[in-house]
């Protein structure tokens, strides 16, 4: 038995004519920072990650022309294929459909991913008529029934890293991501994950197999920077982060000297924890979705919103906040409050999206019933999409005040690294003064490391500031440096004079040649998986893990 996992085939959807989808980060999170922007190379991690986990022999295919899919296909005996998409890729996904069943009459036809909520708009009929099996769930139990594999072994989260760069610099740092949960039990109206797990959490890994996956990161990779737990509100399980965290701060190799994680957790979620407690856990990083300031109050109550990301920031935690535009109690008369607040608060990195109503959310039926959603076009299934009507501002409104809003950003508190930078020596005299063993050496180590890594940014920053307050703000983060650490290194001066340089080289390019922000496709990555454990969580963990969650069943029960 043998299974083929593959992306969509190319050509890989183009947003708004200028950004590559499958480059999520050159249009969110680090845009319109000038030279300061940022890109990726993001591997499809929930292939990679259903294929580590099942007991055959599979292959996993990114991004292949249509020529290199059939040539796969005939290359050998598929008993499965399984294709993962997006809304937008539904044409795309019926072309390889009927490719399959041309070329390979006798495959299995399993979809997956969020693309399949639309399967039941008009057009896609063919796509649902012809496919053997469609997953809305948790992929690996599904594909381990499917294949008759054991559902209660671990899990491994071994995947390829994401590598982010500046496109001008040939630098570049790792992030790897290990999926902890689906689903949240917020259930806004507006999210795909919640209508696709259908209001539930479902739990994907255990803590003692998160930390396996971490140390496999950290030990593989000598530039890896910090693990993304995909689970859309973890911080609201604290038996789940302090058992983490645990194995975290009792690792014999990084320990908080450099292991740390982005964490997902709502504003209420978040203010429950004391900062100090999120840094003895390993959070080094916080999703919170803000999605607009006169929406949502059953995220946020009553907590103090500014007062929570200030002081996380002094602790020395970073922040990324996701907003969205569209919703109807945004309007014209307080829209430019409701981004003034945003901009108040100085995030490190913003996910800033046009509100969508996605096929299967609350939102799509609610807006259904109202008149309000669009001719359905795949197409502008995205974070920029035009999918619904809003009530007060037209499409290309929205798209303007979203990246005015990044723009904004950027001119108020300078480059996202130097963000981080600042947050670092937040950290750092946090640190430096608490009496608390593991702050005030393993995460002080951890701050100084980082620290010393980016301050030859600093000169680049201040040089080419979009204006006089951001060029102060980066100078005072050099001052603030040496008062702390002393002059720069010979070695640190170097690197800033060398960035400095480059920096000169790519500003005379883009004078001289037309900048675009739109990236090359990738070419084809093929993976070949055994089938077989690639590595075995420590009995010991394990036992520890299922352990505690029995007693704390016990207790609740009693």
């Amino acid at each position: 038995m043998k299974v083929l996992f593959t992306t969509c085939c190319k050509p890989i959807p183009v947003l708004l004519g200028q950004f590559l989808s499958a480059d999520d980060v050159s249009y969110r999170f680090v845009a319109n920072q000038d030279l300061f922007s940022i890109t990726a190379h993001i591997p499809y991690f929930p292939l990679h990650f259903l294929a580590q986990n099942i007991n055959v022999p599979s292959v996993v295919l990114e991004w292949p022309t249509k020529e290199e899919f059939i040539a796969e296909l005939k290359s050998d005996n598929y008993d499965y294929v399984g294709i993962t998409f997006k809304c937008l890729d539904l044409y795309t996904v019926a072309e390889m459909v009927e490719l399959i069943r041309d070329v390979s009459p006798e495959s299995k036809i399993v979809l997956g991913g969020y693309g399949t909520l639309a399967l039941n708009e008009p057009g896609t009929e063919y796509i649902r008529d012809n496919v053997d099996y469609i997953c809305r769930g948790e992929g690996v139990q599904f594909m381990r029934l499917l294949l008759g594999d054991d559902i209660s072994r671990p899990k491994i989260c071994h995947l390829p890293p994401e590598v982010i760069s500046i496109p001008w610099l040939s630098v570049s740092t790792r992030v790897g991501y290990i999926l902890s949960a689906l689903g949240c039990e917020g259930k806004c109206e507006f999210c795909a994950t919640s209508a696709y797990a259908e209001g539930r959490v479902i739990e994907v890994m255990t803590p003692a197999e998160i930390y396996e996956s971490m140390r496999w990161y950290y030990d593989s990779f000598h530039d890896f920077s910090q693990a993304y737990l995909m689970d859309e509100n973890l911080l609201i399980r604290k038996d789940k982060v302090n058992e983490l965290g645990e194995l975290i701060r009792n690792d014999d190799r990084y320990g908080l000297s450099r292991m740390n994680y982005l964490a997902f957790g709502t504003v209420l979620a978040t203010g429950a924890w004391e900062p100090d407690e999120l840094l003895l856990n390993g959070v080094g990083q916080i999703w919170i979705g803000i999605e607009s300031f006169y929406s949502y109050d059953i995220k946020k109550e009553d907590i103090d919103i500014p007062d929570l990301i200030h002081t996380l920031k002094e602790h020395g935690i970073e922040i990324q906040l996701s907003w969205i535009v569209g919703d109807d109690c945004q309007t014209p008369d307080n829209i430019d409050d409701d981004v003034e607040q945003l901009v108040a608060l100085g995030p490190c990195t913003a996910q800033l999206a046009v509100l969508s109503a996605g096929p299967g959310t609350a939102l799509y039926e609610r807006l259904k019933g109202e008149g309000r959603i669009r001719p359905f076009d795949p197409k502008e299934g995205h974070l920029l999409g035009n999918n619904m009507d809003a009530l007060h501002f037209t499409h290309e409104e929205r798209l303007k005040i979203v990246f005015d809003t990044y723009r904004k950003l950027y001119e108020n508190h300078g480059p996202s690294m130097m963000r981080s930078l600042k947050i670092h020596l937040n950290g750092y005299r946090h640190c430096l003064n608490s009496k608390n063993p593991y702050l005030n050496e393993a995460k002080l180590k951890y701050f100084k490391s980082e620290i010393r890594n980016t301050i030859p940014f600093a000169k680049v920053a201040a040089e080419y500031a979009p204006n006089a307050k951001v060029r102060n703000l980066m100078l005072d983060m050099e001052k603030e440096y040496v008062e702390l650490f002393g002059p720069f290194r010979k070695t640190q001066q170097i690197a800033a004079d060398h960035i400095l340089k480059l920096a000169e080289k790519e500003m005379k390019r883009r004078e001289t040649e037309d900048y675009s922000t739109l990236t090359e496709e990738p070419p084809l990555h093929k993976y070949v998986y055994p089938g077989e454990p690639i590595v075995k969580i420590p009995t010991s963990l394990i036992a520890e893990t299922a352990s505690s969650l029995s007693s704390r069943k016990m207790e609740a029960a009693g």
